[in-house]
């Protein structure tokens, strides 16, 4: 058997992730194949209680459609429905080098019902003058209103390109951060942009993970701090925010909003409020689930999303005249 691995797409380094162990070499048939992942899910998955998911009654409601007769493809298909039962962004499933893969949100669509809430050639070209598509850019607007847009948590800027870009919004009345269709990353990267806006340690939330098969059995909240470092940014911040915010982006949320000089607007987060875990079945596939359940400073748990403070939508009127209806929104409040 290939070896175990441990896949963390968040690069959730400050989390008690933990590796979990198979034998040797356990059997390697569609029935054992099933059990062993429905067993490490029961163990290790933190939102049972959370969702109302009763994990036993999913397993009798699939494990008798295994029997180790069945074709890879009507195999992939029972379990990846079990997995869907979960319900949860952070769910993947895939047989490598093959056509197989699921994955929750883009198999359901956590989206469905929600406007985009977002169109970068709109903002490019009516707002930023210069070209679209990088994860990270900034500006000041014209009305001196700073404005970064940050598309993915996995891009890295080190502490002297932050310096560079928070020492240029100095100068502005307030700033606008952009995460709109941000699908996430490295946590390490909120703490490397959150560093610049606060004076002292702050507490941004806490992380726990299952401590048995037990539903409840979770071990004690961990907190988790922001230290400050680098340039400061003092003034008014806005958040700007759509349904496609998820994982670290949707953290990235959750710890700005509790902070007194920021304000969210734009529509409720995708969520995803969880360090996943991952692994390889004996049999070569590779899963991932939410393990390690990030909450808020009142240990309230964000994987369903954050609120912001206005919720605004771009509507089809605003869109067709490429008026972007959420940052004029963060532009007026600003003055």
């Amino acid at each position: 058997m290939k070896k175990f691995i441990l896949l963390i797409l968040l690069g959730f380094t400050f989390l008690s992730c933990e590796k979990l162990f198979i034998s040797p070499n356990p059997p390697n048939t569609p029935t054992e194949n099933f059990d062993l992942l429905w067993k490490t899910v029961r163990d290790k998955y933190c939102y049972f209680e959370l969702k109302g998911i009763n994990w036993q009654s999913i397993y009798d409601k699939y494990r008798p459609k295994v029997n180790d007769q069945l074709t890879q493809d009507a195999f992939f298909t029972i379990v990846s429905q079990m997995m869907n039962e979960l319900h949860d962004g952070h769910v993947n499933l895939q047989i490598p080098n093959t056509r197989y893969s699921y994955t929750y949100y883009s198999s359901l669509g956590l989206l469905r019902g929600y406007a985009h809430n977002f169109n970068d050639s709109i903002l490019t070209n009516q707002y930023l003058q210069f070209g679209y598509g990088q994860k990270v850019r900034s500006t000041i607007l014209n009305e001196n209103i700073g404005y970064i847009y940050y598309g993915s948590f996995s891009t890295t800027l080190d502490e002297d390109e932050w310096n560079s870009i928070i020492n240029k919004m100095v100068i502005t009345k307030g700033l606008i951060i952009d995460i709109r269709d941000n699908n996430g990353g490295s946590v390490e990267n909120i703490k490397r942009l959150m560093q610049h806006f606060i004076l002292e340690k702050k507490l941004i939330g806490y992380t726990r993970s299952k401590n048995s098969a037990t539903l409840n059995d979770f071990k004690d909240y961990t907190p988790v701090y922001v230290e400050p470092s680098g340039s400061f940014y003092g003034k008014k911040i806005i958040v700007l925010t759509n349904r496609r915010v998820f994982s670290a982006a949707n953290m990235f949320a959750s710890a700005m909003a509790e902070q007194s000089q920021v304000t969210l607007v734009g529509d409720i987060t995708g969520g995803g409020g969880a360090g996943p875990i991952g692994g390889e079945l004996p049999n070569g596939w590779l899963y991932r689930f939410s393990a390690v359940a990030f909450s808020n400073t009142k240990k309230e748990d964000i994987e369903n999303g954050v609120m912001p403070d206005y919720r605004v939508n771009i509507t089809t009127k605003d869109e067709t005249a490429k008026i972007d209806t959420i940052l004029e929104k963060a532009m007026a409040l600003l003055n």
